[in-house]
């Protein structure tokens, strides 16, 4: 999603809360919000079910504002809800549209409004005959008594529009810089809730404000801590004034790469179109220094050389919270270091099977595959990725791919060092089953590539 864009889904039967909808909408969309609700997806054409539609959206959105009755709505049809199963909480086995909506949001961790209507509420319409009060009495109960989650009440439409836009919504289009290098994977995203957990606090202490709060997140090679930095800075984004992302495996990496925030993508600055690095970098530590509040994440501070540049750089910020990711474990006194580990087996099952869901050659014994499939990759997140990426491409088993897998340890083991490669065998295998799949002219232009630097290539040099 662009940064400076704002996406809502507005939850909500219609038969019940119609009217009091599309006056929401409209006062919600004034603020320049991009606001959308389940009939939206009913009129667009295309094969796909409204359910996936519904489940794209939300996955991909900001917030959802669930506004809940006594009616449940239209259920969709089991085969449309059975890829998703899921993601229904445990003793839940079936959901209407309007509280798959709501389950989507939980699944997603996006931000979550609920507004309960009070028994005297008067709905817009009788309630159709397919509607089931029941299942709709148990999803209140679960919501109110069992989660206790957070809500408000309201008895008619005036109150239930001025609870709504009493909340932080957007009155304007932001402009935080916004530089991070992907998206959030949302409920791909496993395994690593106390560990964000462990890092919130971490970054948390001191004010942050006259000096840096410097973290330094360690582990293997492929363990996956650049994505858990990036998912810690989605999910806190609304506690800082910039989310910023520099690559820093050398000293002169790190200058370079925090210099390019000057520009029009990230920071603006008019020292842009100066042509000396100095002068860039110069104005990116100025910027810093006057908008305190920023996050600032140096990714791949793997050499000691790297990390003594990241440590002297440290020491001209003020105001802000710095994440280094690494592979080294020592670290100065200004850094607070924690271990990441590999997933848990449990974990990294469940991401093989959600990440080729639908995109897979299905066979009954897919869950046992996935575990073992987990095993061999080490449970390393970079491994599991590679290969939930290969079997969602090629659309095969997951026996088939470990069956593949399995046949490259033999090859690997002849050239992968790992005090070489500084990643674990179990990620050269995987890259080496997908490297296996190139044609010859695809195989040399791969070896020409690998010369350059991560940077992007520009096209003239093709």
């Amino acid at each position: 999603m662009p940064q400076d864009e704002f996406r809502i889904f507005l939850s909500a039967v219609t038969s019940e809360f119609g009217k009091a909808r599309d006056a929401l909408a409209a006062d919600l969309r004034s603020r320049e919000a991009l606001l959308r609700v389940q009939s939206d997806f009913r009129q667009e054409p295309g094969s796909d079910t409204t359910l996936r539609k519904l489940h794209d959206y939300i996955r991909d959105c900001a917030a959802v504002v669930c506004v809940i009755g006594r009616r449940s709505g239209a259920l969709p049809p089991p085969t449309a809800a059975e890829p998703f199963a899921h993601m229904l909480p445990s003793g839940i086995a079936k959901a209407s549209y309007t509280q798959w909506e709501f389950f989507f949001a939980r699944h997603f961790k996006r931000r979550l409004s609920i507004y309960i209507a009070k028994d005297d509420y008067q709905p817009d319409f009788p309630a159709p005959p397919d509607d089931d009060p029941e299942l709709q009495r148990a999803f209140c109960d679960y919501i109110v008594k069992e989660q206790g989650l957070d809500r408000s009440y309201f008895a008619n439409e005036d109150q239930l529009a001025r609870a709504v836009l009493k909340g932080d919504w957007p009155k304007k289009r932001t402009g935080k810089p916004i530089a991070l290098p992907y998206p959030s994977l949302g409920g791909l995203f496993k395994g690593r809730d106390e560990f964000l957990k462990k890092l919130h606090a971490s970054l948390s202490r001191g004010s942050g404000r006259t000096a840096i709060v410097g973290s330094a997140l360690y582990g293997l090679g492929g363990i996956g801590k650049t994505q858990a930095a990036v998912e810690y800075a989605w999910a806190h984004q609304d506690d800082y004034t910039a989310l910023l992302f520099v690559i820093a495996e050398t000293p002169e990496a790190l200058r370079r790469n925090l210099a390019a925030l000057v520009g029009p993508l990230v920071l603006d600055l008019a020292e842009q179109h100066a042509t000396e690095e100095d002068v860039h970098l110069k104005a990116v530590l100025d910027w810093l220094k006057q908008h305190p509040g920023w996050f600032l994440i140096l990714d791949n501070v793997d050499t000691p050389e790297a990390l003594e540049e990241a440590e002297n750089l440290l020491s001209r910020f003020t105001g802000g919270r710095v994440l280094v990711t690494s592979r080294l474990a020592n670290f100065a006194g200004q850094f607070d270091p924690l271990e990441l580990d590999v997933l848990n087996l449990d974990d990294a099952a469940a991401f093989l099977l959600e990440r080729t869901d639908r995109r897979r050659h299905n066979i009954p014994d897919d869950a046992a595959t996935a575990r073992q499939l987990a095993l061999d990759l080490g449970r390393l997140a970079l491994a599991l990725e590679q290969a939930g990426a290969y079997v969602a491409k090629n659309q095969i088993s997951l026996a088939r791919y470990r069956q593949l897998w399995r046949e490259n340890w033999d090859k690997v083991a002849g050239w992968s060092d790992e005090r070489i490669t500084k990643y674990p065998r179990a990620v050269a295998v995987t890259w080496q089953t997908s490297v296996n799949q190139l044609a010859p002219t695809g195989r040399r232009l791969l070896e020409w590539l690998a010369w350059f630097a991560p940077e992007p290539i520009p096209n003239f040099m093709l």
